[in-house]
């Protein structure tokens, strides 16, 4: 069965279709052969991503960025959370690698 794939990111319009890109490549990339591992044909995969741009207490210091991805499948529930990274791009791929570290146990 096909992923259902939900992001929250309101605080990226602008980088919308990057982050789209980079969630799609980490799911075919990474995860891929975990969720065969997990699902059936009647099961049902829910793959959530939340963003955020951290709010900076001071404006001399770089943006940076948190997020978590969770992934229910079957009642089995795998859940990543990471913060301050100052590239958008690692933290997705963090996140997911650590998803992967948690579905390969």
């Amino acid at each position: 069965m096909t992923p259902v794939i939900i992001t929250r990111a309101t605080d990226f319009p602008q980088e919308k279709s990057m982050i789209d890109r980079e969630i799609e490549k980490n799911i075919h990339g990474k995860l891929d052969a975990y969720l065969k591992k997990f699902t059936t044909l009647e099961s049902e995969t829910r793959i959530e991503t939340t963003l955020t741009r951290d709010t900076k207490k001071n404006e001399r210091l770089n943006t940076t960025y948190s997020g978590k991805v969770e992934i229910r499948i079957n009642g089995k529930s795998f859940l990543a959370k990471r913060e301050n990274y100052e590239k958008l791009e690692d933290l997705i791929n963090h996140l997911f690698t650590h998803i992967k570290t948690q579905m390969g146990k």
